[in-house]
């Protein structure tokens, strides 16, 4: 055989033995590469309404950031043969609503970046499908409300992200199911208080951020810092926006007394003290 053919040959054979993964399929305007041992779809400002289409089933890293996906529909991940990512960033994308089976059969996710968005709520039933995820980052979405299991399935969930999410209230149980969580970032919302309870089912966590909320230190939050404090977790630190005798102070230069709450009395029809009735807890 000439020279030419065998070189030829030993082309073809060594071509045949390249790995399956570095060669794939992209879909139109998005710049699939091979980095760090992972395939990598970037398909970020490309106005896209809806998941890309002809990506590579194998696909695991998908950066979608700056689009106009305004939802996730049921299957979506099927349909769009993307069941296989493991991290996926859709944050800046106008989305709004997530059905409850988007990410059905997205087992593999461990990284999702839903920040800059329009969700009202956590996407509690959506997230049931990816049980493996780690990271989730929904700040600076418009969630006024953490409900009971709000992520009770993700139970390997160690770094959760909200900040500027203008969240008003955090159901003691909300966190109910994420005992691995190591870091939490609640800063910069409308928060008074957080329910004591709430923290209990956190074994690992050694980082919060709770500063710029309009706290109010008194006695209900006083058991809060006491779980803090007890536990040894370390803090931003944050400061009391109510009494207004403690407007501005740091939770950590207050003493136990000064996290008062105001006497509560129930007088129904008479003055008397008699009629008076004290509320426990109350520090009269």
């Amino acid at each position: 055989m000439p020279a030419a053919g065998l070189q030829l040959l030993w082309l073809v054979v060594a071509l045949s033995q390249l790995p399956r993964s570095l060669c794939f399929t992209c879909s139109d305007g998005c710049k699939c590469i091979w980095r760090g041992g992972k395939m990598y779809g970037e398909c970020p400002l490309l106005e896209l309404s809806a998941l890309p289409s002809g990506m590579d089933e194998n696909l695991q890293v998908l950066n979608l950031t700056h689009n106009l996906i305004q939802a996730l529909p049921k299957h979506a991940f099927v349909n769009a043969g993307l069941i296989n990512v493991q991290k996926l960033y859709l944050s800046r994308c106008e989305l709004s609503h997530i059905d409850d089976l988007a990410l059905f059969k997205v087992t593999n996710l461990i990284e999702l970046d839903l920040s800059d968005n329009k969700l009202s709520a956590v996407p509690t039933a959506a997230l049931s499908s990816t049980r493996k995820l780690k990271s989730l980052y929904l700040s600076r979405n418009p969630i006024t409300a953490l409900a009971d299991m709000a992520f009770a399935d993700l139970t390997d969930l160690t770094h959760l992200e909200m900040t500027e999410c203008r969240l008003e209230s955090v159901a003691a149980g909300a966190f109910e199911g994420v005992s691995n969580l190591k870091v939490l970032k609640l800063d910069h919302n409308l928060l008074e208080t957080l329910p004591g309870r709430a923290m209990s089912p956190f074994l690992s966590l050694h980082e919060i951020a709770l500063d710029g909320n309009r706290w109010r230190c008194d006695c209900e939050l006083r058991a809060f810092r006491m779980w803090l404090e007890r536990n040894n977790i370390s803090l931003y630190s944050p400061a009391c926006h109510k009494p207004l005798r403690l407007s501005g102070k740091p939770w950590k230069s207050l003493s136990s007394e000064e996290m008062a709450c105001p006497p509560a009395f129930l007088n129904a029809s008479s003055s008397t003290p008699e009629d008076m009735v004290v509320h426990e807890n109350s520090n009269v």
